[in-house]
């Protein structure tokens, strides 16, 4: 699914449209004379698009500085436009179709940033505004042979081998994970309901499971009380939604159960009550 996905947008890219010549009759000399006096009182703007949101943004790094040049995505499914920032880290998409999108700010090679990404909805006629908060990721561990759990952020650890992870088409094999836990106030918009405990980026990014899911685990460093129980979401490139990847509860300072992430990307605590 994934390669048919990938392969809609590269034929959704193609060249400029066909235009057909309109046959011509040179026989025909009939000349119209008659004289249109309809007035035409039709005020509709539509732009073509059907409903429609705007949308528009500021990219900074974690000290607010503006980041000029930086490649940003909004996809609908295989559909995707293509941005990116300006001089004063701007960035604007206007008619936007209202739906879910994905929305990716993706780090330059070599910037060390992890990448954020945002599934979106868009309702009709919204003025939408955000800032996006790149963030460095932080120590980077080697790539297990075998599964091994590792650390993908402050308090998020994952288990992982390299055997576990499909990247996406073009993409190398993964040689190393790494994460940021994203501060509260920085984070991108989370669009469901229910109320968000924490965040993290986590590299390599959009990296599917083949195993049925990567186990996960997550320190408490909220004082959440035992017992208590929470569910794990993973941002879809792929889907634009917000994909549930099972539930942990909190018992001896971790929150560990049944969640398996099925992919790599923006990973969202969150309390659904």
């Amino acid at each position: 699914m994934r390669w048919l996905s990938l392969l809609l947008c590269v034929a959704c890219s193609g060249g400029g449209a066909d235009t057909k010549d309109e046959p011509t009759d040179s026989a025909d000399t009939d000349t119209d004379t008659d004289t249109d006096t309809d007035t035409d009182t039709d005020t509709d703007t539509d732009t073509g698009y059907g409903p429609v949101a705007q949308f528009e943004g500021v990219v900074t790094d974690a000290a607010g500085t503006p980041l000029d040049g930086f490649p940003l995505k909004l996809c609908r499914g295989p559909a995707c436009r293509n941005g990116e920032t300006d001089g004063g880290g701007a960035f604007t998409f206007p008619n936007i179709e209202v739906d879910w999108h994905s929305f990716e700010v993706v780090p330059p090679p070599g910037s060390g940033y992890a990448t954020a990404l945002a599934p979106l909805v868009f309702a009709e006629d919204e003025e939408r505004s955000i800032t996006v908060v790149m963030h460095a990721l932080g120590p980077a561990t080697a790539m297990p042979s075998t599964p091994t759990e590792v650390e993908a952020g402050e308090g998020l650890f994952i288990t992982v081998s390299g055997d576990d992870l499909e990247p996406p088409l073009f993409i190398d094999p993964a040689t190393e994970v790494s994460g940021v836990r994203v501060p509260e106030g920085q984070r991108v918009p989370v669009d469901e309901d229910g109320t968000i405990i924490d965040m993290w980026y986590v590299d390599p990014f959009d990296h599917h499971a083949t195993n049925g899911g990567l186990p996960v685990r997550f320190d408490n460093l909220w004082g959440l009380g035992d017992g208590e129980v929470y569910e794990v979401w993973v941002g879809s490139y792929e889907d634009s939604e917000w994909l549930n990847a099972g539930t942990v509860t909190v018992g001896g300072g971790q929150l560990t159960g049944d969640a398996l992430l099925p992919l790599t990307s923006t990973i969202v605590l969150v309390d659904p009550s």
